[in-house]
């Protein structure tokens, strides 16, 4: 039974009596137990639902815990290209919103009958949590936590929260993926991200709609793929490498050796030296009105 109303000010409220730093909870201490790991987790999620209830249930349901990796697309002319004023859409808090989609077809379970409501109105309400004038600093870090942890708790075997039949999750999404190659103008899909000609966008908005995943564009992106995963993006001005170390980069390893580190390594550079001169140029108009 609910003994307490779920509502923002209430999660908040439970989101900021928790004991956690933001060091351990972004993963910035690197010696166990120093770091969010599956006991915590759990924890978390056994005060939360004891928080709003007198009482946790939990099911017995079949637990698959094969782990099945996202599907890449991508349009292979484009590949090792420097392309200019792309969009970029980002699918929003995509997993967790499959997972939601999924329970209320009824094609898979929680195994804690009490979590589905919680989870589902902090997913959902995610940014009124975070940006409450009483939230610390920790409830963004515990907010991400509780809806993206989920999923990799549900592949372990040892795991008491998890939903059934994960391998659905990849599965909701992959085939509406396979169309995207498709279509004149796209360029590359990274599971939430996907990277395509501005007017190639009605397009793949027909096709993604079937999704039913909330999603943003952001136009005028610069973007340099190579392969699988690994990939140089300029959004709003911020540099973002992924698969990638290089200069500047958090743990960055210096691997002057390894796979295109040098042609990376110039795109970046180059792209630093465009959003200087960008910088100036809006700087100097500024002046000039």
């Amino acid at each position: 039974m609910k003994i307490r109303e779920i509502n923002v000010d209430n999660i908040v409220e439970f989101l900021n009596s928790r004991n956690y730093s933001s060091a351990y909870l972004t993963n910035m201490t690197y010696s166990y137990p120093g770091r969010f790991n599956l006991k915590d987790y759990e924890n978390l999620i056994d005060e939360l639902i004891r928080h709003f209830f007198d009482d946790i249930t939990y099911i017995t349901g079949e637990q698959f815990t094969e782990y099945i990796g996202g599907p890449i697309c991508e349009n292979k002319s484009t590949m090792g290209k420097v392309l200019r004023n792309v969009n970029e859409l980002t699918f929003i808090s995509m997993y967790s919103n499959i997972i939601i989609n999924l329970y209320d077809r009824g094609e898979i379970d929680f195994s804690v009958k009490e979590l589905p409501e919680l989870y589902k109105f902090i997913v959902r309400n995610q940014n009124d949590i975070k940006k409450h004038p009483n939230a610390k600093e920790e409830c963004t870090y515990l907010v991400n936590l509780i809806k993206n942890y989920l999923y990799g708790s549900s592949t372990n075997k040892n795991s008491k929260i998890y939903i059934t039949d994960i391998d659905k999750v990849v599965k909701y999404y992959k085939d509406i993926y396979k169309l995207l190659p498709e279509i004149d103008g796209f360029i590359f899909a990274d599971v939430d991200q996907l990277y395509f000609e501005d007017f190639a966008t009605e397009q793949i908005e027909s096709i993604i709609k079937e999704l039913d995943i909330p999603y943003e564009i952001k136009g005028g992106v610069s973007f340099c793929y190579f392969n699988t995963r690994r990939y140089v993006s300029v959004v709003d001005g911020n540099i973002k490498v992924r698969g990638y170390d290089y200069p500047g980069k958090p743990n960055f390893r210096n691997r002057k050796n390894s796979e295109q580190y040098e042609m990376v390594k110039e795109i970046v550079e180059n792209f630093e030296k465009e959003i200087r001169y960008n910088k100036i140029k809006r700087l100097k108009e500024l002046i000039n009105v």
